[in-house]
């Protein structure tokens, strides 16, 4: 799913001057070289949850930590913003991404939990 921004804020019914027309394309162009380096750092963390079990459970809770953090920070950008695309893209792929995060943070904790019990049940309670 490919979108292109389009900068609704300006959009008036007014013609477009031949010197606007290129300052509104490098501000679309912008906006969609800005949510393509969105959509790859959410491939990224895909990528590395997906090796999440080669990782010491402390690292995954750092990494979930960061990945939360950067989602947050992005959402924020989006909220600021009336464009469509914008919206689009945090209904369908950001907010998903937060609700993985999430997850994830829960099965690890109980990953971390069992751990620790099993710990505990071999060692008869010592430290």
């Amino acid at each position: 799913m490919n979108l292109v921004m389009e900068d609704v804020s300006t959009v008036s019914k007014e013609p477009v001057s031949e010197a606007q027309a290129p300052q509104k394309r490098l501000r679309s162009q912008a906006d969609a070289d800005i949510l393509a380096t969105w959509r790859a750092e959410l491939d990224d963390c895909h990528q590395k949850m997906e090796e999440f079990h080669r990782y010491e459970t402390a690292d995954i809770f750092r990494l979930l930590a960061s990945f939360s953090a950067r989602a947050s920070y992005i959402r924020g950008q989006v909220m600021r913003s009336e464009k469509r695309a914008l919206t689009a893209f945090r209904t369908q792929e950001l907010d998903p991404f937060i609700s993985t995060l999430d997850y994830q943070f829960k099965v690890w904790s109980r990953y971390q939990t069992t751990l620790q019990i099993e710990w505990e049940m071999n060692n008869n309670g010592r430290i």
